[in-house]
């Protein structure tokens, strides 16, 4: 099932931006783009998750069941994304690897690989860093102490201008 949407999302890009990369480094760039909009819409969904996880410990029924449904379309949002980075694979591998997309190749194979990738990107998507900055926190938390500290502690870390 996985492997239809992946394809179909795959048949649908080539169509709007042709079936092959120009080179090896446009294709990185789009894959990498693919999963930063993943990792974007995970970490919207550890903050929507937060506010589920203070109405329940808040009591709070309808802010519980309100959250749940942000979640879950959150969830929907980052396997949108997760599918794209999939198919921009496959084009990458087809544009420079002589290769058919996954269906042609034996499902199998390329699933391994697949998922190989994603929970890859998946646990560093999930690892306790700081959505400011990228630090380590502690598990449940989205901000590490020195952003708590100093709210621009991420833009000086990064090289920003304050």
């Amino acid at each position: 099932m996985i492997e239809k949407l992946i394809l179909n999302e795959l048949l649908q890009a080539s169509k709007k931006y042709g079936s092959s990369f120009a080179s090896a480094h446009e294709g990185e760039s789009v894959i990498r783009e693919e999963i930063k909009e993943a990792k974007e819409e995970y970490n919207h969904l550890k903050l929507e998750f937060n506010d589920v996880w203070a109405a329940v410990r808040g009591r709070d029924t309808e802010k519980q069941l309100a959250g749940v449904v942000k979640v879950r379309a959150r969830a929907k949002n980052a396997i949108e994304e997760l599918i794209q980075v999939c198919a921009m694979c496959d084009k990458f591998t087809m544009s420079f690897g002589n290769t058919a997309p996954a269906e042609v190749q034996g499902e199998n194979d390329i699933e391994r690989k697949i998922a190989e990738f994603l929970l890859r990107e998946i646990i560093s998507f999930m690892n306790d860093t700081c959505v400011l900055c990228g630090d380590y926190v502690p598990e449940g938390r989205i901000v590490c102490p020195s952003c708590e500290k100093d709210p621009f502690h991420g833009l000086k870390k990064k090289g920003g201008a304050v």
